[in-house]
């Protein structure tokens, strides 16, 4: 699944966004305070229907909105569904979430670096994540020979894989900066 284009109106520090971020890695990256975590919040906000920052609705709209709006279109393979979410201050004050749930394939895991043991583990516990990878993404790729199916070997060739993918995404962002 990835999301075709997400447009924001009145939420948090964003009065509109619309963005088509690319069908596979995008780098969000800037100053801090510059609405980073706000779009990841609000990304998530339209799939689940709740924000992982906070439980209190009246935090997400942008300061002084009446009601914000948070559209995505979700794509899986051929399928596309437009999923439309929003914020509505009634006039007691409290706020109303409005919209549609997302499709039952459309899923999102909220986590931070100090969830990831990958991150905050010992070497042992990076190598056992990687070694498990590397081992689910070779049995899923055509048989390799003994010496080639190592732990050891599919733990460098999935480094490979990665530094190649993350060095094309970072050229392909120095082009567009």
């Amino acid at each position: 699944m990835w999301l075709g284009c997400v447009q924001l109106s009145e939420v948090r520090n964003y009065r509109t966004l619309s963005w088509h971020p690319a069908p596979r890695l995008n780098v969000v990256s800037g100053l801090n305070a510059q609405g980073k975590t706000n779009l990841l919040e609000a990304l998530g906000f339209i799939i689940t229907g709740r924000s992982f920052r906070t439980s209190r609705l009246a935090e997400i709209p942008h300061w002084g909105a009446e009601a914000t709006a948070l559209v995505g279109d979700l794509v899986r393979g051929e399928t596309q569904r437009t999923v439309r979410r929003g914020l509505n201050r009634l006039e007691d004050g409290t706020w109303q979430s409005t919209g549609e749930a997302a499709p039952e394939w459309a899923r999102v895991i909220a986590f931070g670096w100090q969830d990831l043991e990958i991150v905050n583990g010992a070497p042992a516990a990076r190598r056992n994540f990687v070694d498990g990878f590397a081992g689910r993404v070779a049995s899923a790729a055509a048989p390799i020979d003994d010496v080639r199916g190592s732990a050891a070997y599919r733990r460098h060739a999935l480094s490979v894989m990665a530094r190649r993918t993350l060095g094309w995404a970072w050229t392909d962002y120095r082009k567009a900066a």
